[in-house]
């Protein structure tokens, strides 16, 4: 560097500025994108289905209070009740299975199936534990709900696992965003002190070149 002459050391210094600053850009608008990625698909994918699974979840208890409900008070209202959940719940799974068309996701299909076919088997069996309640007495409902209990417990076994999973997905998301964030801010605190650096530096020799 000594024996550059000082248009040489500006260019130099001038340089290496500009390379940074392209650095920056070029590491800024990388992260811009994966964050624009992350949170399209939280807006659009992970959160609304976590939600959804969530109220699914939700009206499943939703039946089994209101079944329980009618075969303790020989209700037909809280029968009524306990169906209409199960129309929310049918609902549900009919939008997963669209976004699972949509994927071409058949695990995902298949596993949906399977809880379906458990819910129904579920509703079906409190409806008969209710019934035979009304019907026939609670010694005879009692009999009835030990099906009913395994019934829900077959259900929870595959539904607990399915809406862990879009839980966590929704917090993945979550948290690309925030690690991406947290990543460009670091980056460009680094890049901003070199070029910070590479400045001072520049300005020094040129000073020194010229003084000399």
């Amino acid at each position: 560097l000594h024996n550059l002459s000082i248009r040489s050391r500006l260019a130099l210094g001038f340089s290496g500025q500009i390379l940074l600053i392209m650095a920056i850009l070029l590491v800024t608008r990388l992260s811009i994108v994966t964050v624009q990625h992350s949170a399209q698909e939280a807006a659009e994918q992970s959160i609304p289905l976590s939600m959804l699974a969530g109220k699914m979840r939700y009206h499943i208890v939703q039946v089994q209070q209101f079944i329980t409900d009618a075969a303790l008070t020989l209700n037909d209202e809280s029968l009524k009740t306990a169906r209409q959940h199960a129309d929310q719940f049918q609902q549900g799974i009919h939008l997963f299975r669209q976004q699972a068309q949509k994927e071409q996701n058949t695990a995902l299909l298949n596993e949906l199936t399977t809880i379906e076919k458990d819910f129904r088997q579920y509703q079906q069996q409190g409806e008969t534990m209710a019934k035979t309640y009304q019907t026939q007495g609670r010694e005879a409902g009692n009999i009835m709900m030990e099906p009913f209990d395994a019934a829900a417990e077959k259900l929870a076994n595959h539904f607990d696992p399915f809406l862990t999973r879009y839980e966590q997905q929704a917090k993945n998301s979550a948290n690309t965003i925030v690690d991406t964030t947290t990543d460009l801010l670091n980056i460009g605190l680094v890049l901003g002190i070199t070029a910070l650096l590479v400045s001072i530096l520049g300005a020094w020799l040129t000073a020194k070149r010229i003084t000399n």
